[in-house]
């Protein structure tokens, strides 16, 4: 039980890493999702570019602290 819990968190904690970073590529437009329309793209990211580049930095971190307990 313990193994499956552990395997579990790991997932997790590999989920928590791979979404950080892509939200702190959204955040820093190396990933454009509004390539057609550049007025919402303007909107957009002046509305939610901090929070993408914080909160992806926060799930980075979140993540790489989970792993010394997965061991």
């Amino acid at each position: 039980m313990l193994e499956q819990l552990k395997s579990f968190y790991f997932f997790i904690a590999i989920a928590q890493i791979i979404i950080g970073c892509y939200f702190v590529l959204i955040g820093f437009k190396v990933i454009n999702r509004f390539k057609n329309n550049p007025e919402l793209e303007q909107k957009w990211y002046h509305k939610y570019q901090t929070t993408f580049k914080l909160g992806g930095f926060l799930l980075i971190i979140l993540g790489c602290l989970s792993f010394p307990f997965l061991i």
